[in-house]
């Protein structure tokens, strides 16, 4: 071929017009016939490669048109696949595997029709299931990350940093719902340290310091220590508000601030110094009340009037009206008249008993009247008043010793009645003389509630079918102080009787359970303070899952793991001899002395990975099967083979 400039040569489709191709190998042109480059590149009508085509650094392998759609290349640093331009990037297949370089650890798997499942470091942590997604381990959130719950993110658990939140921002209400045995709010995640127990059917129990202290019972609350009210905090009895118990931080109250009467009823009544040291007013059942002066008694009733050790003190409102008028039976009215300096007395000098009485000689009664803030006051200190302001009544005991309230009747009661707020009255609570005995009865009506808080956050009562304690402020706690003491809830035991369903042991600081305790499908039985182990039932299946940190151990002298019907066993452990696995009940492999047992025939459900050659990576013991050799590991990274054949 005579020398020729490229632009003198003509293109040609057809391989068959072609002598030769020509080109520059850097130092010469050379020529090469067509028919050497077609076995050895691929045409660009498309073929089948049987080499590897290799791409330099930055070298892309690019698809579709113009030509940038999806590409793929090594930047030196790091592999791409880079859609970058219009549509989706789909990856069509039936199931998809991402490993690690090695290919021994998986990194995420996506079934076709199965699940689709996250690895971290080869352990699986996150799958998806039928029903959602399974999650092992934790699912961590960073502060003020939230898990929202919702089509309007209604409820949401978090932490911000400081404290933990579980809100409820949506609409209606946050249920905490149990249909097992009931509720335990508990710190430091043991049952150990209760705050907590809300039981079902039974009581609700509030604790201090894992201490009980508040529970309610069939007949109302039981309160164990004291009821503490801070000043100007009251007991408030009535639908209206219509008794109050309170200190001001100056005086004591017991407060009939609505209508009706305020009644004492007890079948002794003492009053006493706070100290409980001197007398002040004591009523007795049947008998007389004496009025105390310094623990001196000054005034006593009898059964035919009053006794008055002393002086009877009478200030005189004006010198014409008379100061104190008494009628003997049958004889005229006598008028005593005192001056305003006088010290008004009331004295006898008769050997003979005297008695005084403030009677109507007609057909009506007589009235004791004091004004406004008049009051009737007792003491020598003026310890104990009763009057009326103008607006509210008051009895107050603003000196020494306690105040008694007391009904000395037999068979009857202290009945506390208020206005009803329809203008009538109604029993509030009453201290019940016929029902008690040497064990008391305070008793509430139906739907009359024992409230503590200013803002009515503590409700106590039975409303004719259940009773219930209601928290709506705060935490909720039971405590029992005593030392080795238990707190112990029974209940109906379908014979008439009551038994003991369980009970927090105070002696062996413990929870003992005398009944089955019953979860429901899909509550677990969590323990560990980070729920690190769960025992469950799905309604399908039953659960121990060891959710947290360290491994799931089960300590046994011999191990049996048997049929649910407890006929055949299934697996068998025992302490220094062979772990046994069943079929059916019949044993089939167990571990010996010197390795393992096997009853029946082996079965290989698939091939191994071949040996590539005889110093291949291996550990002593090791068998390997493949479809045309044993291979087995003499010795380590040392194999040996036999050929297997068809006959």
């Amino acid at each position: 071929m005579a020398n020729k400039k490229f632009s003198e040569f003509t293109s040609q489709t057809d391989s068959a017009n072609v002598q030769f191709v020509v080109g520059y190998n850097g130092s010469d042109n050379v020529r090469i016939s067509p028919s050497n480059l077609l076995g050895a590149y691929l045409p660009l009508a498309g073929g089948t490669m049987t080499g590897n085509t290799i791409h330099g650094d930055n070298v892309k392998s690019i698809y579709g048109s113009p030509g940038n759609d999806l590409q793929i290349y090594h930047d030196a640093s790091n592999s791409y696949i880079n859609d970058a331009g219009t549509g989706l990037l789909k990856l069509l297949t039936n199931g998809l595997e991402i490993k690690n370089a090695a290919d021994d650890s998986y990194m995420a798997f996506f079934g076709s029709t199965g699940a689709s499942e996250l690895y971290h470091n080869g352990s699986k942590k996150f799958e998806t299931t039928s029903t959602g997604v399974s999650v092992t381990g934790d699912a961590t959130f960073p502060d003020d990350g939230k898990a929202l719950f919702g089509a309007s993110y209604d409820l949401q658990v978090y932490h911000d940093g400081s404290n933990s939140y579980v809100r409820d921002t949506g609409t209606g209400i946050l249920y905490i719902d149990s249909n097992g045995t009931g509720v335990n709010i508990i710190s430091d995640g043991s049952s150990a340290t209760p705050m907590a127990n809300f039981v079902k059917d039974g009581a609700v129990e509030l604790y201090h310091n894992n201490l009980k202290k508040i529970e309610t019972t069939a007949t109302g609350v039981s309160v164990t220590g004291n009821a503490n009210f801070a000043d100007d905090g009251k007991a408030i009895f009535g639908a209206g508000g219509d008794l109050e118990i309170y200190h001001s931080g100056s005086a004591s109250y017991i407060k009939d601030v609505g209508t009706g009467h305020l009644v004492v009823n007890a079948t002794d009544f003492v009053v006493n110094n706070s100290a409980d040291t001197k007398n002040m007013i004591i009523a007795t059942d049947g008998g007389g009340v004496d009025l105390y002066h310094n623990a001196s008694k000054k005034l006593e009733t009898t059964a035919s009037g009053v006794e008055v050790s002393g002086t009877v003190d009478i200030t005189q409102s004006s010198a014409s009206d008379p100061v104190l008028r008494l009628t003997d039976d049958g004889v005229a009215n006598y008028d005593f008249i005192f001056p305003d300096s006088s010290t008004i007395k009331l004295e006898t000098s008769t050997a003979s008993d005297k008695t005084f009485k403030l009677i109507n000689a007609g057909a009506g009664v007589m009235n004791l009247e004091l004004a406004d803030n008049g009051k009737a006051i007792f003491g020598a200190g003026g310890d104990f008043e009763i009057y009326h302001d103008g607006s509210n009544s008051y009895i107050d005991s603003i000196g020494t010793g306690d105040l008694y309230i007391r009904c000395g009747t037999d068979n009857e009661s202290i009945i506390f009645q208020n206005d009803d707020g329809a203008g009538g009255l109604e029993t509030y609570f009453e201290l019940q003389g016929v029902a008690g005995g040497a064990s008391p009865f305070t008793v509430f009506p139906d739907s009359s509630n024992l409230v503590f808080g200013a803002g009515h956050d503590l409700r106590v009562y039975h409303n004719g079918s259940g009773s219930y304690a209601d928290n709506y402020t705060g935490v909720l706690q039971f405590t029992n102080y005593a030392d080795d003491s238990d707190i112990i809830f029974r209940s109906d035991d379908s014979t008439g009787g009551v038994t003991e369903y369980f009970k927090v042991d105070g002696t062996n600081h413990r929870v003992k359970f005398s009944k089955d305790s019953t979860y429901s499908d899909n509550v677990k039985a969590l323990f560990g303070d980070s729920l690190d182990l769960e025992i469950y039932h799905t309604g399908s299946h039953s659960f121990i899952s060891e959710q947290g940190t360290g491994s799931l151990i089960t300590l046994a002298t011999d191990y049996q793991l048997n049929n649910s019907a407890n006929s055949q066993n299934m697996i068998t452990a025992s302490d220094g001899g062979a772990v046994t696995l069943f079929t059916a009940g019949v044993a089939k492999l167990a571990t010996t002395s010197t390795g393992v047992s096997v009853t029946g025939q082996v079965n290989i459900s698939a091939l191994n990975t071949a040996v590539t050659n005889a110093s291949d990576t291996g550990t002593l013991g090791e068998i390997r099967f493949t479809a045309d050799y044993i291979f087995v590991c003499v010795a380590t990274d040392t194999w040996k083979r036999v050929a297997i054949a068809t006959w």
